[in-house]
């Protein structure tokens, strides 16, 4: 497993679209693998890698695989976050992952469900203003 960790890691990106989508899936799997064996340093350094390869082909996406791939890495990312106790990453990353086009149903509700986690952490209420910007906000 290291030598596939290193190979994936030590690499520059691919350029062409399918090699760039093969190289995320491969950090993304390597990100499920460290999540799964509660190896979560290697988990956000997979999923981060990936993060910059999907978000290049973003607005060039015709077959529709780097936007949904960038959500679940975030998603993921997210979960990371949560188990380091580092809620305001994950609710970060799940925000920007549901601000995604085209993201489906099942995705979402996992990313709404994961925001609400990170939230709850925080100390806010899932769907409210966060209250250090209410205080700012009451401030004259």
């Amino acid at each position: 497993l290291r030598s596939v960790r290193l190979s994936i890691h030590s690499k520059r990106p691919p350029r062409s679209y399918h090699a760039c989508m093969a190289y995320a899936r491969d950090l993304r799997s390597a990100g499920d693998g460290a999540l799964v064996t509660f190896r979560y340093d290697q988990a956000v350094e997979s999923y981060s890698l990936a993060v910059p390869v999907l978000q290049r082909w973003i607005l060039n996406d015709e077959s529709r695989i780097a936007t949904p791939l960038l959500a679940f890495c975030l998603k993921n990312r997210a979960a990371v976050y949560l188990r380091l106790g580092q809620p305001l990453r994950a609710l970060k990353d799940c925000e920007w992952a549901l601000e995604l086009p085209n993201i489906d149903a099942s995705l979402k509700e996992a990313l709404h469900q994961r925001r609400a986690s990170a939230s709850r952490e925080l100390g806010e209420v899932p769907g409210s203003q966060p209250a250090a910007c209410a205080t700012a906000s009451s401030t004259p």
